[in-house]
């Protein structure tokens, strides 16, 4: 995601029951600023319509973003705002429709591996929650991702996320679900996250560009009850695709930086039939 198109508010509400200090949201508020712009976004990328789904209160959504902290320092302000955006927009469908029952958050310096790992666990084993879906947004490579801690191997994240993890197996596959991996190089990181449990891994083929377009279009129909395949459907068609890639890759060309490597193709790896309300099995 590259610019931040709208002003927003957010309320967070400390989660005191955790140990990593992370925040679930509370309240999310639109600023009234240029409202009727607003209003078209919304109507573009939301429809007219939020669907209201079942059994969300089993549902519950893990959003992992951290960007400005190891990212190119002129990219700061482009870093912070694709940060906020991670989390706000799927917390607008939390406000407005019965999509999870609650959002939990993982950002600056809460946005570490181990972090990560240990709220997955902590999710898992909340009897009240049968399904787990993930949303992340850090710097990736084809080896590896980047946490606010330090730059990671696969198979150094698989060790941590995997063989250290000592929680229940069984319990920790069958309430992963999917994994929306906006990362550039995601692609590259889905076995490891299909070997964690989750059922469908997202990630893009190279450098991921056109997040702003993309994710609001791919929540908004995800929120609706369209399969993942369907909802990344608009925003993979390839004049889409070349419409935020073809500039974004002459201007790396020009300046000889990693943007020139941009290609936000996603592929699904899993199944890329489940939709929200797809129940997952739990085996206790």
């Amino acid at each position: 995601m590259i610019i931040s198109l709208f002003r927003w508010r957010c309320i967070l509400k400390r989660n005191t029951n955790s140990k990593n200090n992370n925040y679930k949201i509370n309240t999310i508020k639109i600023v009234p600023f240029k409202l009727i712009l607003k209003v078209f976004y919304f109507i573009l990328f939301f429809g007219f319509q939020i669907k209201v789904m079942a059994s969300h209160e089993n549902r519950v959504l893990l959003v992992i973003a951290e960007l400005d902290a190891r990212g190119i320092p002129a990219y700061q302000k482009i870093y912070k705002g694709i940060e906020d955006i991670a989390f706000l927009i799927p917390a607008t469908f939390v406000n407005y429709g019965n999509t999870y029952r609650e959002i939990h958050v993982l950002n600056n310096n809460n946005a570490t591996a181990e972090n990560f790992r240990n709220k997955l666990n902590e999710l898992v084993e909340d009897k009240n929650t049968s399904t787990i879906d993930v949303i992340m947004s850090l710097h990736g490579r084809k080896q590896g991702l980047s946490f606010v801690d330090g730059s990671y191997s696969l198979e150094e994240l698989r060790k941590i996320l995997i063989y250290d993890n000592q929680i229940n197996q069984t319990l920790y596959k069958n309430k992963l679900r999917l994994i929306y991996n906006l990362s550039c190089y995601g692609h590259y990181h889905s076995n490891l996250f299909l070997e964690m449990g989750f059922k469908t891994a997202i990630g893009s083929l190279a450098v991921n560009a056109n997040g702003e377009l993309e994710y609001p279009s791919f929540i908004s129909r995800w929120s609706r009850g369209l399969s993942v395949q369907s909802s990344l459907a608009f925003a993979m068609q390839q004049a889409v695709l070349k419409l935020i890639d073809l500039p974004i890759k002459l201007l790396g060309l020009s300046q000889n930086n990693f943007l020139k490597n941009v290609n936000s193709k996603k592929i699904i790896s899993g199944d890329s039939k489940i939709k929200i309300e797809s129940n997952n099995i739990i085996n206790y």
